[in-house]
């Protein structure tokens, strides 16, 4: 395989970990609105305090919170192809680093005989 077919496959597969991060997210945000709105039904089932509206504005206040944490944990808009090829060596050792090495250079041709 060449290295600019390396290359692209690299950028798909950091795509792929971007997409990944962004569902996790979501995720998160919604298990924490899901919590919320359980623990706000049934509070307001046995003791009738709180009003619907409000259950559901605590839970997307918590969901919002929740997604902006994540966010800034996990930084998917800053999720470079050096990264995603950490991740790849991670799951393959036998590469020994030689993704990570092609994924620093800046831009790599078929023709470069270092390569």
């Amino acid at each position: 395989m060449t290295p600019t077919q390396l290359l692209s496959r690299l950028d798909a597969l950091r795509r792929a970990l971007r997409t990944l991060t962004v569902v996790s997210v979501l995720t998160w945000g919604a298990g924490a609105a899901v919590l919320c709105l359980v623990a706000g039904t049934l509070i307001r089932v046995t003791q009738g305090t709180p009003s619907a509206g409000v259950v559901n504005g605590i839970a997307l206040a918590a969901a919002l919170l929740v997604c902006a944490w994540r966010w800034t944990l996990v930084r998917p808009s800053q999720l470079g192809r050096v990264d995603a090829a950490l991740w790849a060596e991670a799951q393959v050792p036998e590469l020994r680093y030689a993704l990570v090495t092609l994924a620093e250079q800046e831009r790599a041709t078929d023709a470069d005989p270092v390569q």
